[in-house]
């Protein structure tokens, strides 16, 4: 899901120039970009998330803080106009979300000291509350698979049916203080990645039941692997290890590490699978961290000629989307544009 390309909330109002409290699009006239296919979606959110689904474009950013806890605003985008077309606070931090069967399932963060909802489900389309469910953890994952939704949070994986949203199955993690779930188009193939204070693991799950059927371990990293979207027999994951990155290809059937597919860079770095190709994206990274590539092997197509501070957070049928800051590093709050521009003709598959 090319939701995993985020950036991480800060504790800050958000301030100054924002197209999204009025609900308009960005004016071409004010707007300067550096390619001709490149162009301002909204100016100046505070900690901004994209999230490209089936069911459209959806911004995340905080608006607010509750006792020093960020709140987010989310909203779905007219990806051609720029418009904000509907809005919900969801009074937690995003995380992530996917579209299914018309809804947006929303996984929020809340602070440990006011335990609240976890998980929301919302029209996708006019982002009203149709369900919440509470205490599933912190960081929650979303992935679809087996006929249900996916969820972890720290060291539970959990399955809701669907559209019922009944829990039909629970699974320890045990030790896990962070996870993540991805999985493949069809549904049919389920990864988990978990670790507690820097010792990880990939896993490989059935979709309908949560039992493990393959696993890799030990994972090199800090935190719990951020698993790709799974494409083909390839599952690609991103680890930081403290000092520097890494992204690489694991065999979906076996859990098995391939050999030459790596990619190094910073903490920062990230991969995702969309549109049938892999995206590997960090912040000043360039052409060599900033690139399309083929998903079997993690071979570059073309480079992505991103601004030095841009962010790939999302990749759509025709554009990918990315925010770069207008603030300095060492101002606050951090502001962020979101752009959008047309996706590179090396990385269009078909």
């Amino acid at each position: 899901m090319t939701s995993r390309l985020l950036a991480g909330l800060t504790t800050v109002a958000v301030i100054g120039s924002l197209w999204a409290a009025h609900g308009r699009a960005a004016d071409p006239s004010r707007v300067t970009a550096s390619s001709p296919s490149e162009r301002i979606l909204l100016r100046g959110l505070l900690s901004p998330r994209v999230v490209s689904t089936s069911a459209g474009l959806y911004v995340a950013w905080q608006v607010s803080s509750l006792g020093g806890f960020p709140v987010s605003e989310l909203s779905r985008v007219n990806s051609t106009t720029g418009r904000i077309e509907a809005t919900r606070r969801l009074g937690a931090t995003f995380d992530q979300a996917v579209a299914a069967g018309g809804s947006l399932y929303v996984g929020i963060s809340t602070p440990s000291s006011r335990p609240g909802e976890a998980l929301l489900r919302l029209n996708a389309r006019t982002l009203a509350v149709t369900r919440r469910w509470s205490d599933f953890g912190e960081g929650g994952s979303l992935a679809l698979a087996g006929g249900g939704l996916w969820v972890t949070g720290q060291d539970r994986l959990l399955r809701l049916s669907l559209p019922e949203g009944n829990v039909t199955a629970s699974v320890a993690l045990p030790g896990a203080n962070r996870s993540d779930v991805a999985s493949n188009a069809a549904g049919t193939i389920l990864v988990v990645g978990e670790a507690d204070q820097g010792r990880g693991a990939l896993e490989k799950r059935d979709p309908e039941t949560g039992t493990l059927l393959a696993s890799y371990s030990p994972m090199i990293g800090v935190s719990a692997p951020a698993v790709a979207e799974v494409i083909g027999q390839s599952v690609w994951i991103s680890e930081a290890t403290g000092m520097m990155g890494y992204v690489e290809r694991f065999d979906a059937a076996s859990l098995t590490p391939e050999p030459g597919t790596g990619t190094g860079g910073s903490n920062g770095i990230s991969a995702a699978v969309a549109d049938g190709l892999l995206w590997v994206s960090q912040i000043e990274g360039g052409s060599t961290t900033n690139f399309c590539g083929n998903p079997s092997d993690g071979v570059a197509l073309a480079p992505l000629n991103l601004p030095p501070s841009a962010l790939l957070q999302a990749i759509g049928p025709h554009d990918i989307y990315y925010v770069t800051a207008t603030t300095t590093a060492g101002a606050q709050p951090m502001h962020s544009d979101v752009l959008e521009e047309t996706i590179p003709a090396a990385c269009r598959v078909g």
